[in-house]
């Protein structure tokens, strides 16, 4: 199956093969190509020469969710469409493919106020010496985000501080 390009060929910033899930057969992996490009889009092919071009993810509309466990290093894109369950190879690609990837969501202009909020999410739980709950750090949150995309807002934020606070604590 092919698929039309919607990514312009913009620069690389970081390419690699992965382990990608079936959309439909969940048991079935597939290993894929993937090129990061700077306009925000992932695309991915069969092998490494890009002539099959299989898929396109948009990450600027996406949320990355990272699951490391004792066997697998995996993370989630999930986009409004589909979920993309990905597997690197080891905890280095791992952590490089989630921090290429959130950069590159985080530069997206409909994710600017999102990105603003993560900064004081992030400075604020940095200097806390209890965890906060959900509520508590909410509540820290100037209200200068309310220009959030309505249809972001509630779930990536709840997401956001989840994250957060994960990461801190």
């Amino acid at each position: 199956r092919r698929y039309a390009m919607t990514s312009k060929r913009t620069r690389a910033v970081h390419s690699g093969y992965l382990l990608k899930q079936g959309a439909t057969n969940t048991m079935s992996w597939k290993q894929r190509w993937f090129v990061a490009r700077a306009d925000g889009f992932v695309e991915y092919y069969k092998f490494d020469d890009q002539r099959d071009h299989i898929g396109t993810i948009n990450v600027g509309q996406a949320h990355l969710r990272c699951e490391e466990t004792a066997e697998h290093f995996e993370f989630e894109i999930l986009t409004p469409t589909r979920t993309w369950r990905l597997r690197a190879a080891t905890l280095g690609d791992l952590q490089l493919w989630v921090r290429r990837l959130r950069e590159l969501a985080l530069s997206a202009p409909e994710n600017l106020n999102l990105n603003t909020a993560e900064c004081l999410i992030l400075q604020v739980t940095s200097n806390m010496s209890e965890k906060p709950s959900l509520l508590d750090a909410a509540e820290i949150l100037p209200h200068s985000l309310s220009d959030c995309p309505p249809s972001a807002a509630p779930a990536v934020l709840a997401q956001m501080l989840e994250d957060a606070m994960r990461v801190h604590f």
